[in-house]
């Protein structure tokens, strides 16, 4: 039976990470250690086929996620050709039934165990991870424990293309609908990049404050032009101010200092926490 939190005072999130050219997968990791920063369970997984169909026949990978170094009891997603012929094929994995709990500093990663016909030779995919928490006691100061007991986390995941980068605004205006902060901003890199010395600085704006921290620089170099790989996860600085939204309050991404890409793309995951209002 999954571990999952305990029914009472539940959250639920998602991560969600694209990776455009199913081609540079392969028996590897396809996810590098990413720390939630929370305690949960992983409750779900399943793929949502992108807009590149798979045409090519009989070619698969079989791929399962670990909390640190143990596997998942489940939780296996097989992918095979025939399941993306049209665009939003969705395969589940298979039901998860154990050791699925993570803490607040323990990593997750998913690798490819075994492969078909040599992989796939086109396609792009979405890989949705579903998550569940209990709501925790808030680590603010007394008067912010006094007036917001309990906090909840949630996930926002933008899909990317790295040559779609602009100079100024990436995402506009995002409204979270709750009162929160962010706690912090990282990149999941889906499709290396191949050319190299192309680079970007993003930042997360509330309204039209800059928050304090949260910068993420990105580097072809470290994406697989030089080094890097499939599945890396890079994290932005970490978030120390101006990190407080309203309802009613915008979020947006930012890019300075944009060096063009060419190539590669990933998932841009935004964590944050609100308080439980009573």
């Amino acid at each position: 039976m999954a571990e999952n939190p305990p029914r009472e005072n539940v959250f639920h999130g998602q991560w969600v990470f694209y990776i455009e050219d199913l081609t540079g997968l392969s028996v590897a990791d396809m996810l590098t250690t990413y720390t939630p920063g929370f305690p949960g369970a992983i409750t779900k997984i399943y793929a949502v086929g992108g807009t590149t169909v798979v045409s090519t026949g009989s070619k698969g990978l079989v791929a399962n996620m670990e909390i640190g170094t143990t596997d998942l009891q489940g939780g296996v997603l097989t992918l095979v050709s025939a399941d993306f012929t049209t665009i939003g094929g969705v395969k589940n994995a298979t039901a998860i039934a154990g050791s699925n709990r993570f803490g607040r500093t323990d990593t997750i990663s998913m690798e490819c165990s075994a492969e078909t016909g040599g992989g796939f030779s086109e396609g792009d995919m979405y890989v949705v991870v579903g998550y569940e928490g209990r709501m925790q006691m808030h680590d603010g100061g007394d008067w912010e424990r006094d007036m917001y007991p309990q906090t909840f986390h949630t996930t926002i995941c933008v899909p990317v293309l790295l040559s779609s980068i602009p100079s100024g605004d990436l995402v506009t205006n995002i409204v979270p609908g709750f009162v929160g902060w962010i706690k912090k901003f990282s990149y999941y890199n889906g499709t290396v990049c191949s050319t190299g010395s192309k680079l970007a600085t993003l930042n997360l704006e509330i309204g039209t404050t800059d928050v304090t921290g949260g910068v993420l620089s990105l580097d072809s170099d470290d994406l697989g032009a030089v080094t890097g790989a499939v599945g890396m996860i890079v994290s932005g600085t970490a978030v120390t101010g101006a990190n407080m939204f309203d309802k009613d309050d915008t979020l947006s991404i930012e890019a300075t200092s944009v060096t063009t890409f060419v190539e590669g793309s990933g998932s841009l995951i935004i964590e944050m926490e609100g308080p439980v209002l009573r």
